[in-house]
């Protein structure tokens, strides 16, 4: 995915299942940086269904001067992974 800010130096990706008991059961989804804005999350292996994925990109540097970007979506899964 690309992250416009290119100060932002960490991503965090947090996958959770639409449900009662969603909370519960949310995964961190290991990312990585590529270079030039672009970032890389691995695919999870969760069951089929739909989740709320939410995106959190920030400048965790000492001087915190780019701030951060949150972001949430759904996704939905057609088969286990």
């Amino acid at each position: 995915m690309f992250v416009a800010t290119k100060e932002f130096n960490e991503l965090v990706v947090t996958l959770e299942p639409l449900g009662a008991d969603g909370a519960d059961h949310a995964v961190e989804v290991n990312s990585r940086f590529l270079g030039d804005g672009w970032w890389q999350a691995a695919q999870p292996r969760v069951p089929a269904g739909t989740y709320l994925v939410s995106l959190f990109a920030a400048d965790t540097t000492s001087s915190g001067g780019s701030g951060d970007m949150v972001a949430d979506l759904m996704w939905t899964i057609d088969t286990d992974r």
